[in-house]
């Protein structure tokens, strides 16, 4: 639906700066139509109009999100702030790298357009006027700018005839860990290279995590790890940084390690536990097999586990005590300080995937290829409930002799591990939140636990990690807060 040519254009602007105009054009379904008179009406505003620049963003912001709010238009003012809200904000300077020579002096991130900070006000007064008329609204946040800035190519050939395409050149690198890193006391996140503030999203710093490229093979699975006030990566030798600054207070090239080893961490992070041929210089007593305890620091051997053909490992919360899961099926817990076996469970009829001890430490859910998840009891050896794994959990793709089969596996994220609470008394820590984020059809919703019900929905299909504390998540490349209190 054009709008007419004599339309006047105080009167197209104001239209097309009222979010209530916006949302209703967006649930009636006519998006299309909004992009064109946005596509009109910029036509006719005058090179140099201050009211050019405005349009152009929320032009180029309606586009970039048409199809995810052709989904979900309630998400239209979310969408929009998110991404016009850091046009004009000094932070968004830090996420990335400065403006390439010969560019024009206003240019992501713009620190205030030539005739003043015009798009701050109207998201400013949009959000006013939304809470008035549904306090409490959810909607959410995000807490970092968008990996690419509105208006690094069209609005600088609009405006000032000059095209430039820049990426953010230090925006976190994503690897094959998890999606994002939170801190045990919710202060930090890590996400990629960058350490960031977990509630309010500003950089603390780069970290110089660089992964070592391989001919074959790589490092071994949850190598990167927040433990305790550390990050730690096991790519390409021990390296640790601090996660109250950044600060890298361990880089030890001599301990290296490769794919076929299984790792785990103790929560507190000064120790971690390791099985599978250890290459590199190692602590006298070490003979690069079967399964120790290190000390993180350091690298000296703290305690050997007499356990061999190991797939999963695991600590206590306390970190007195060491799970393993063997190749054969078998369930074993040692003591972390000497590696005195305390209980051995016949487990189940194939490997075992993964495992994770209760808060309490008194039981352990395991799961295996057979498909199975299991809930024992360490002080009896019980096996307390047991269940098939199903549509809940993970799914992987196995080739084989050039046929493909689809298998359930389950793997201890903390994410998969919040879903176990209450099962046959089993409880973790901290507690199961209020809201959770799961991945329905390509884009994020957010979710009460309790009932299941929909509150907001973010656009991206990247897995993301939970706070601590709740509401808030983080992922690759996105860093969002839940807001409202409907």
């Amino acid at each position: 639906m054009r709008p007419p040519d004599h339309e006047p254009l105080e009167r197209a602007f104001a239209a097309l700066t009222d979010i209530a105009h916006l949302e209703r054009e967006a649930a009636a379904g006519r998006l299309g139509a909004l992009l064109d008179r946005f596509s009109h009406t910029l036509a006719a505003v005058p090179v140099g109009d201050p009211r050019r620049s405005v349009l152009a963003s929320l032009h180029e912001a309606l586009r970039v999100d048409a199809a995810f709010l052709g989904r979900h238009p309630s998400a239209l003012f979310q969408c929009l702030f998110n991404r016009c809200s850091w046009i004009e904000d000094p932070r968004t300077a830090h996420f990335y790298d400065p403006p390439p020579p010969g560019a024009p002096p206003w240019s992501p991130p713009r620190e205030a357009p030539p005739s003043g900070r015009l798009l701050a006000p109207i998201l400013a007064a949009w959000l006013d006027a939304k809470e008035r008329a549904d306090p409490g609204f959810f909607w959410l946040r995000s807490l970092r700018p968008p990996e690419v800035p509105l208006g690094v190519a069209s609005a600088w050939d609009l405006e000032r005839g000059v095209g430039s395409v820049r990426r953010p050149a230090k925006w976190p690198t994503w690897y094959s860990w998890s999606s994002a890193l939170f801190s045990p006391d919710g202060r930090r996140v890590v996400t990629g290279s960058l350490l960031c503030d977990a509630v309010t999203g500003a950089p603390i710093a780069w970290l110089d995590v660089k992964i070592i490229e391989r001919l074959e093979g790589s490092s071994p699975q949850g190598c990167f790890q927040v433990v305790g006030d550390r990050f730690v990566s096991l790519d390409g030798g021990v390296r640790v940084w601090s996660m109250d600054d950044g600060a890298r207070l361990v880089d030890d090239r001599r301990r290296y390690y490769a794919q076929c080893n299984v790792v785990a961490f103790e929560p507190a992070g000064r120790r971690y536990v390791i099985s599978g041929p250890r290459f590199g210089e190692r602590d006298a007593g070490d003979d690069g097999s079967g399964t120790v305890v290190l000390d993180l620091d350091t690298g000296r051997l703290l305690a050997k586990l007499p356990v061999e053909h190991v797939s999963v490992l695991a600590f206590s919360a306390d970190g007195e005590r060491i799970a393993s899961g063997a190749k054969d099926g078998k369930l074993r817990v040692f003591s972390a300080a000497d590696g005195a076996t305390l209980c051995e469970i016949s487990g189940h009829a194939r490997e075992v995937t993964g495992i994770v001890f209760s808060a309490d430490g008194r039981k352990l859910v395991s799961a295996g290829d057979d498909e199975a998840l299991t809930v024992w009891d360490l002080q009896s050896g019980e096996k307390l409930a047991s269940r098939p794994l199903d549509g809940r959990d993970p799914m992987y793709t196995r080739w084989s002799n050039g046929v493909t089969t689809r298998h359930h596996r389950w793997w201890a994220t903390p994410e998969a591990i919040v879903a176990l609470d209450g099962w046959a008394g089993f409880a973790v820590a901290p507690p199961p939140q209020v809201f959770a984020a799961e991945a329905r059809d390509g884009d994020i919703a957010i979710v009460r636990r309790a009932t299941g019900e929909v509150v907001a929905w973010f656009p991206a299909s990247e897995p993301v990690a939970a706070h601590p504390g709740g509401r808030i998540w983080a992922g690759a490349c996105c860093h969002f807060v839940l807001e409202g209190s409907a």
